[in-house]
């Protein structure tokens, strides 16, 4: 009888599967050492391992979070081990993982280094002050930080991991204030070399027009300088005060020799307490502006974002404001029918002078303000 029993759990220990991990049965460890040319151990910061099993084209992504770094992987397999740096290609090496527990050494290349001189149009004037970002081509590297320009245009020296594959390279974004930008590509690194590049810019070094500053009471009229006493304040991007013009009897302002940036036109009362502040706007000039719009504080004062040619800028109604005019309470009740300046602004929108965006706010500015009744309208 017990040898009965015993038969029998003999037989379903054999039928029974033995509950034991994947990696118990099947998995070996590999220690990978990333080391530098002159073989001492790199650091491991932002350096990630693409591990192909076999034929496989499709990698398995290991970012490192020590050197040496020790992964687990099936056994009884060949697999190629590329290891990049900062998102560069920097090493490649192929092991078959038995029980021993084998060990790769991937060295990687020196740093290169390049350093950035950033200059206008000319191709000689240095642009200061200018911030300078540097990242990976593909954009999944960048920089840990950005330089900016001294007073001959020069960053500081980037030391990055060199680009070996010819489908490898940097680019560099510069920027002056919040509206300008400007990108260079592509950027090559040796290892161990040291390089200076130029960036030339598109932008001049001086404005080569006069800006043209129309002020508005109206979106479709100007103010008259006569009886009037308006003149437009001009401040850089860091609020100092660097010119003034006063608006003529054509409600208008000039202003030439700028240089591209970042500025804030103000439009000042003089006839007010305290040089009241009428309106104002900024813009970021870059050299393809002509003209610039400011609108009483009462409006929505947005600044023309377009060039426009010197035929049509100053007195030509038929280009239409960029902007959503506000009514008092009192208007809106004395004159119950559409607004004339909506009227204005279809009759742009019909003629594709304005966008679908710009009207269907004036649109929707009419529903808030009770304009226009909608109840019991459905919109899809």
């Amino acid at each position: 009888m017990k040898i009965r029993i015993k038969t029998t759990i003999a037989i379903l220990l054999l039928l029974v599967p033995v509950s034991l991990s994947f990696g118990e049965q099947n998995e070996g460890l590999l220690q990978i050492d990333i080391k530098s040319w002159g073989g001492e151990l790199a650091d491991y910061h932002g350096v990630v391992l693409k591990i192909y099993q076999d034929f496989s084209q499709t990698p398995t992504i290991v970012s490192l979070s020590s050197n040496p770094y020790t992964l687990s992987l099936p056994l009884d397999h060949r697999y190629k081990i590329e290891v990049y740096v900062s998102s560069m290609y920097a090493n490649v090496d192929y092991v078959n993982l038995v029980r021993d527990n084998p060990k790769v050494e991937l060295s990687v290349p020196i740093p290169g280094s390049v350093r950035f001189t950033v200059v206008n149009a000319d191709g000689n004037t240095p642009i200061e002050g200018a911030s300078v970002s540097l990242q990976s081509g593909d954009g999944t590297y960048k920089y840990w930080t950005n330089s900016t320009t001294d007073e001959n245009g020069n960053t500081i020296r980037f030391w990055v991991q060199p680009t070996i594959l010819k489908t490898d390279y940097y680019t560099a974004g510069v920027s002056v204030g919040t509206g300008l930008f400007h990108t260079f590509s592509p950027i090559t690194v040796d290892p161990g070399k040291s390089q200076d590049i130029k960036i030339t810019t598109p932008w001049p070094k001086i404005i080569d027009h006069s800006i043209v500053v129309s002020v508005y009471k109206s979106p479709t009229e100007k103010i008259s300088g006569l009886g009037h006493n308006f003149v437009v304040d001009l401040y850089d991007d860091e609020q100092h005060k660097i010119a003034s013009s006063d608006v003529n009897y054509k409600g208008t302002a000039y202003f030439s020799n700028l240089k591209v940036g970042n500025y804030l036109f103000r439009v000042v009362d003089l006839d007010q307490p305290q040089n009241k502040e009428w309106g104002s706007v900024g813009v970021t000039l870059t050299g393809q502006q002509d003209s610039i719009r400011i609108f009483t504080n009462s409006y929505e004062s947005q600044g023309a974002g377009t060039s426009q040619t010197s035929n049509n800028y100053i007195d030509d109604a038929s280009t239409a404001p960029k902007i959503i005019a506000e009514s008092s309470a009192s208007e809106l009740q004395a004159k119950p029918s559409v607004p004339s300046w909506i009227k204005s602004m279809a009759g742009w929108w019909s003629d594709d002078k304005i966008s679908d965006l710009e009207f269907l706010k004036a649109i929707e500015y009419l529903v808030q303000h009770n304009v226009i009744n909608i109840q019991g309208v459905h919109f899809n």
